[in-house]
């Protein structure tokens, strides 16, 4: 069964031709314990608090036992407060005791970056290419 907030957290901020947004969606395998969360848009300086915020909330509201999975599949943009971000995220998990898996490698944006900046070798925790890669990792 799987359920879905359609509505996620949004951060806006102006750019000189348009706002640029980051939504969080999350949904919730609730047969294998997995909690997906789906971020779209722009990782940077105005948009990284709000993923904290909205990864933070859902490792406190989900079970001990529950995996969560971060999919950065649609992502279209990291910079480096993103990058940062994206370094830390696992130590946010293993502050509740929880493990959070990586997803969206694939994406074009994300891989560049990983790439160029070696972070995928230094992270903890495997970096999925897809969720579909990820939920099959887990057994799901």
């Amino acid at each position: 069964m799987t359920t879905t907030d359609p509505t996620g957290p949004v951060a806006t901020r102006c750019t000189a031709d348009r706002p640029v947004a980051l939504r969080v969606h999350h949904v919730i395998h609730t047969a294998v314990d997995i909690c997906i969360l789906a971020v779209d848009g722009e990782l940077d300086m105005a948009t990284a608090p709000l993923l904290d915020a909205a990864v933070c909330e859902q490792l406190a509201l989900v079970a001990a036992s529950t995996q969560v999975i971060l999919d950065v599949g649609h992502v279209r943009f990291v910079s480096c407060s993103g990058l940062r971000w994206l370094l830390g995220a696992p130590d946010l998990a293993r502050l509740t005791d929880r493990r959070l898996h990586l997803a969206g490698g694939a994406n074009r944006a994300v891989a560049r970056l990983l790439h160029l900046t070696g972070l995928g070798e230094v992270l903890p925790t495997h970096i999925h290419p897809t969720v579909a890669d990820a939920l099959k990792a887990l057994g799901a």
